[in-house]
């Protein structure tokens, strides 16, 4: 499916929210999807404790990749808290 302009925008406005707050590991997951993508090593900069790469340099789907991986990492945790947090049901007497 082709995703309109607004669309990846919107992808890339939620990945640059959320790339500060994913684990060390989600990171290298993130860090293989660019590498896979095929873009140039010299378009992947180190910087500073990170890895930069600029989203014009990115194929349309590598942001949906990420954007995709980045949401179902947030679903999964959502899902482990509602079932640490949930009440246990007890019969009404």
């Amino acid at each position: 499916m082709s995703q309109s302009k607004q669309e990846i925008i919107d992808m890339i406005v939620y990945i640059t929210q959320t790339i500060p707050d994913v684990s060390n590991h989600d990171g290298k997951e993130i860090l293989r999807i660019i590498q896979k993508s095929g873009i140039s090593d010299d378009k992947i900069q180190t910087k500073g404790g990170g890895t930069q790469v600029k989203f014009k340099d990115m194929t349309t789907d590598t942001i949906v990749n990420i954007y995709n991986l980045l949401k179902k990492k947030i679903i999964s945790k959502i899902e482990k808290l509602s079932m640490l947090t949930e009440e246990p049901v007890c019969d009404a007497e």
